[in-house]
């Protein structure tokens, strides 16, 4: 076949699935049957949207899966017999419908049974709607499914005859792309960061705490972390922020295989799996995670491995007498101890969200333009740490799911009062620094920040 035949194909193509399935159904005159004799409920699912900021639906990110950006579309089509429904149109379109939404419309309504491929819903009840509007309304929605068939069908086509030219050494680039492979062509190498932890990485994990179960949360997480350094974890440190909920931690690994062999040692462990490590307690206080693996730039303090320094793992007299005293505890028996500690030291953990395909330029505007003036006024930036990947179902010992837009910076701050001093020293103007990050790529001007303080058992203390 010629090079000009096989355009002329992939036209014809295009042209003849436009034909069958671009064009609106006449539904003029057309009716089944029998009339319809139930109200009904239509559910389309349209896909999903990547969602930044669950903010921008009324969300907060505590009260959404946190390795989920995304949320489901749908669109709702009620036949309703009386008119109108609600004084709506009967057509409704809802985009904010979650799954979690749409599982509990069905778990509601037991009566409510599928009947066709269009999730197609039908209550008990009775209705005097018309067939004919029915279909009417029904085909409305088909058109843009059809519709939908043919782009594809078209593009389909089209990267057909694209792909035959270019395997005869034709170059095919369109006008509209052509800056934009010339800009690819030119790309610089990724950075070291982006070697997916080849070379060291960590892990921070970030746990929802229930309320006034503080007492509780310490004993499970001092069992945890005393059975976990036994099997091989490198554990930086443990920093409940009690204020805001949070329940922080930090683990490091040489490399992805001893990350997995650490992680059978631990979880598929007889020990693990007894829950002995509960302490006798049923509620542990923990409420869901938020687990980032990152690897550090080149601007980071903490590189891998990470070796405890002898002076910052010094308990003092308090987390000396709370070890004492939850190592005198029985099984089942939670120590009344408030808030199980007052060490001021904060450990201040920020996540940032970058805009995609910038985070090259916003790690390097923090590392220059941020932090480099903050440490040479004393500030100590522990951290600064790209994620590439987020761990979910941590019950079967973890699933890898990519991760490209978030940057971790880790400071330290000996109390709160040496927290403001040294930030007013640094003189920065808040509303100037938000913008400029904005400009190297954070996705919008404010950040997720929490000031965790170390809990007895942490091998940072200070």
């Amino acid at each position: 076949m010629t090079i000009k035949r096989l355009a002329g194909f992939a036209l014809f193509v295009a042209v003849v699935v436009s034909v069958l399935f671009g064009m609106t159904p006449n539904v003029t005159g057309q009716a089944r049957a029998e009339a319809v004799t139930r109200t009904r409920l239509y559910v389309f699912d349209c896909g999903f949207i990547t969602v930044a900021d669950p903010k921008s639906f009324g969300l907060q990110k505590e009260e959404v899966v946190p390795w989920i950006d995304k949320i489901s579309v749908a669109s709702f089509l009620i036949v309703n017999p009386r008119g109108p429904f609600s004084g709506k149109p009967e057509c409704c379109r809802m985009p904010r419908c979650s799954p979690e939404t749409r599982a509990g419309l069905r778990k509601r309504s037991p009566q409510w049974r599928r009947r066709s491929r269009f999730q197609h819903f039908q209550p008990q009840g009775r209705a005097n709607v018309t067939a004919a509007e029915e279909f009417s309304m029904t085909t409305r929605l088909q058109v843009v499914c059809f519709r939908t068939v043919t782009v594809i069908a078209v593009l389909a086509s089209t990267l057909v005859a694209v792909g035959v030219l270019n395997a005869r050494g034709v170059r095919v680039v369109s006008p509209v792309s052509t800056t934009a492979f010339a800009a690819e062509q030119a790309a610089p190498p990724s950075q070291e960061y982006l070697s997916r932890g080849d070379n060291g990485f960590f892990e921070v994990r970030i746990y929802p705490l229930k309320q006034n179960l503080i007492g509780n949360t310490y004993k499970f997480m001092n069992n945890v972390n005393t059975f976990q350094k036994e099997t091989g974890m490198n554990i930086i440190g443990h920093f409940p922020d009690q204020d805001a909920g949070k329940y922080i931690w930090m683990r490091n690994y040489p490399n992805q295989a001893a990350l997995d062999q650490r992680y059978r040692a631990t979880y598929d462990s007889a020990v693990w799996k007894s829950g002995k490590l509960r302490g006798g307690i049923t509620e542990t206080g923990l409420a869901g995670s938020n687990v980032f693996l990152a690897t550090a730039t080149k601007y980071s303090m903490l590189q891998s491995p990470y070796v405890a320094k002898p002076e910052s793992a010094m308990p003092g007299k308090e987390a000396k007498e709370l070890a004492k005293l939850y190592a005198a505890s029985a099984d089942g028996d939670v120590p009344a101890c408030g808030r199980c500690g007052s060490n001021p030291f904060i450990f201040e953990v920020t996540l940032h969200e970058v805009k995609p395909g910038m985070m090259d330029s916003y790690v390097t505007h923090m590392g220059e333009n941020v932090f480099r003036p903050q440490e040479a006024k004393g500030i100590r930036v522990f951290a600064q740490l790209v994620a590439y990947a987020k761990v979910t179902s941590l019950s079967n010992g973890g699933t890898f799911v990519p991760e490209n837009g978030t940057f971790i910076s880790i400071r330290l701050f000996a109390d709160e009062a040496t927290r403001r001093k040294q930030e007013m020293a640094v003189g920065e103007d808040k509303e100037a620094v938000a913008k400029a990050a904005q400009a190297a790529g954070r996705a919008g001007l404010n950040t997720i920040v929490f000031s965790g303080h170390p809990s007895f058992y942490s091998q940072m203390q200070q």
